[in-house]
């Protein structure tokens, strides 16, 4: 009998031991990403080569434009010298060629982040954006574009998409600087995608993620009017909808209209647009909360 309990009991351990590596194996090829329950503290670097005010923006319309698309919170809570060696947020910082060297970064590359996360769980913990600041300068005028693709890997994407269109592309397009997170971007990223609301980027552009099996950009031309820059096919229509030359855009979000909300609070709008052509002019707007 104690021999048969003996090989009883080793069969349990090895039955055991053979789960936690299946974990352990599961865990290593699963995508980090962010506790959704808790508000990640972005920290900005104060003395840079762009102004404070850019740097800062910028920061914060990243964190929440992503924060639109997957249903993290965050915060920038102040300049990266408060961050200490247990700081658990992200990190941006402006640096030397020579640093980004030091930290292999990618040859050539402009910026680049690296995250740390618990092999256990699988949770990040920290997130590092460096900026080449002898760099930076030639692309100041696409910043926003630059940080909220690095952001993109700060909050968990791995790897690049293929679509010159989205912000995840691996090079910048500094001749549109896009900022708006396309669906395919949000697709990539370790959260459920946030896919239904459409957004107006700080300069003006219009990002429908579906409508009628739709998702359409529009660049902005000024006086309420908009070019159709490129469509694509998309799965559902929970945007909006197309009734003859009008469009219907339901929960239409803003980074600016949610900074003048009261203590952050999410104001969004109804709008509806007449589409001629490739012309698309705003014909109403109402604000919900």
């Amino acid at each position: 009998m104690n021999k048969i309990e003996q090989q009883r009991k080793t069969g349990i351990l090895f039955v055991a031991l053979i789960a936690i590596l299946a974990m352990c194996i599961e865990s290593a090829h699963a995508q980090p990403k962010w506790d959704e329950s808790r508000i990640i503290d972005i920290y900005v670097h104060r003395d840079g080569p762009l102004s404070l005010y850019d740097t800062y923006y910028s920061a914060m319309y990243a964190g929440w434009a992503w924060g639109q698309r997957t249903g993290l919170r965050t915060q920038v809570r102040g300049s990266s010298s408060q961050a200490g060696d247990n700081t658990r947020g992200i990190v941006i910082e402006f640096g030397s060629s020579d640093q980004m060297k030091r930290m292999k970064a990618p040859e050539g590359a402009v910026a680049a982040t690296w995250v740390e996360f618990n092999l256990w769980t699988d949770d990040i913990n920290f997130a590092y954006i460096l900026i080449d600041e002898s760099k930076i300068v030639d692309f100041a005028h696409c910043f926003g574009n630059i940080l909220i693709h690095e952001m993109g890997h700060a909050v968990g994407i791995q790897g690049h998409s293929d679509d010159a269109a989205d912000v995840m592309h691996a090079d910048y397009d500094t001749g549109d600087c896009r900022h708006m997170i396309t669906a395919n971007d949000a697709r990539m990223a370790p959260y459920e995608p946030q896919l239904c609301h459409s957004e107006l980027s700080p300069v003006g552009d219009l990002y429908i993620p579906s409508i009628q099996g739709t998702s359409a950009t529009l660049s902005y031309r000024g006086g309420m009017r908009w070019q159709l820059d490129q469509a694509r096919e998309a799965v559902g229509g929970c945007s909006g909808i197309i009734a003859g030359d009008s469009v219907r855009l339901y929960d239409v979000r803003t980074f600016d209209a949610w900074l003048a909300g009261e203590q952050g609070q999410r104001r969004a709008y109804n709008v509806t647009l007449r589409v001629d052509g490739e012309s698309v002019e705003l014909i109403n707007g109402e604000v919900v909360q």
